[in-house]
């Protein structure tokens, strides 16, 4: 049996913000139903497709990756 989109998701649609803070504020994607929704579930309640929590661009998720510091403590002897 495929998946149908049954029309549940349009209760739980997320409001519109910038495609850089969506996941960020707790928004969840469908791929399926093509939906941002505001859920705590992992799987969308219309078509029980699971729902991407990262962005898939290579660039966005290095900008919300936490980045590493190497730091170098050198001992100077007198």
């Amino acid at each position: 049996m495929g998946r149908t989109c049954k029309g549940l998701c349009l209760r739980y649609k997320a409001e519109p913000v910038s495609n850089k803070i969506r996941y960020e504020i707790g928004q969840k994607h469908c791929t399926f139903c093509g939906l941002f929704l505001k859920l705590d579930e992992t799987r969308c309640i219309c078509c029980k497709a699971v729902l991407r929590t990262k962005s898939r661009s290579k660039k966005k998720n290095r900008e919300l990756s936490i980045p590493l510091i190497n730091i170098d403590h050198k001992i100077h002897s007198l």
